[in-house]
């Protein structure tokens, strides 16, 4: 009798252990968080850290529905690990120190003005990136990683602009580096170059059409050099001696 009833309710408890399996939330299932940490089952759009609380966060509306390990309450995220909110490091032991001409901002700038440029045409993004950087202060610009003000740029003089790269040929009156395969853009450090649209003549940028008669007679002359043919040239030398002697032989 007992036999009987076993096998009777044999399939009953096979359903019934499905069902339990079938109804055992998910965190159960999922593997242990580490310490400090709780099972979360969306993604979170921003976990505080000791440099961000989330306080200003503009999180979207979609969420994403996947089980990740978060901080839990009073604890944040500090070097991949969840600390409580009072272990974070000082602040004032953690922020750069900022040099002559600096000043320290909350967030790093999109675009910081040069030399070489000024950023007023630069759009910048909206989201805050929460990471304390030493920018130049207001009427500064940035050369060679310092500070310095505008009017101690490096000067190139008329017609030219200063640049970091030195290309590996600048045209002049006599080449305008049409010819030229440079293997690599930059081959030099800082110099100053001509402005597009003039050449370097004996130290100075004029334009092309300011160069001087004889760079264009010696480009000419040039020319006429690599479009000589002596064989042609003997040949026109014997025909005027044939023409100018021929007529002694009649």
């Amino acid at each position: 009798m007992r036999t009987l009833l076993f096998l009777f309710l044999l399939p009953y408890s096979f359903v019934l252990g499905l069902s339990i399996v079938a109804n055992t939330p998910r965190s159960i299932m999922c593997r242990t968080c580490k310490r400090d940490e709780v099972l979360s089952e969306v993604v979170p759009c921003c976990e505080p850290t000791c440099e961000n609380d989330c306080s200003l966060a503009n999180c979207p509306k979609k969420v994403i529905y996947k089980q990740t390990c978060v901080c839990r309450p009073g604890y944040v995220r500090h070097q991949g690990e969840c600390i409580a909110e009072t272990d974070c490091p000082s602040v004032e032991d953690s922020l750069p120190t900022c040099r002559s001409n600096e000043e320290l901002q909350p967030t790093p700038p999109c675009c910081e003005p040069s030399c070489l440029r000024n950023c007023t045409n630069v759009i910048c993004r909206t989201e805050l990136v929460h990471k304390p950087t030493c920018v130049c202060e207001q009427g500064c610009v940035r050369h060679n990683g310092r500070c310095i003000k505008p009017d101690q740029c490096p000067t190139c003089g008329p017609y030219a602009r200063f640049s970091h790269c030195t290309p590996c040929c600048e045209p002049t009156c006599y080449d305008d580096c049409s010819q030229i395969l440079c293997l690599k853009p930059c081959s030099g450090g800082p110099r100053c170059l001509c402005q597009p649209g003039y050449v370097k003549h004996r130290g100075m940028c004029i334009r092309k059409e300011a160069c001087p008669l004889e760079s264009a007679s010696i480009e000419a002359a040039s020319s006429e050099e690599e479009n000589f043919n002596p064989l042609s040239q003997q040949t026109n030398d014997l025909e005027d001696i044939f023409f100018r002697d021929f007529p002694n032989y009649l």
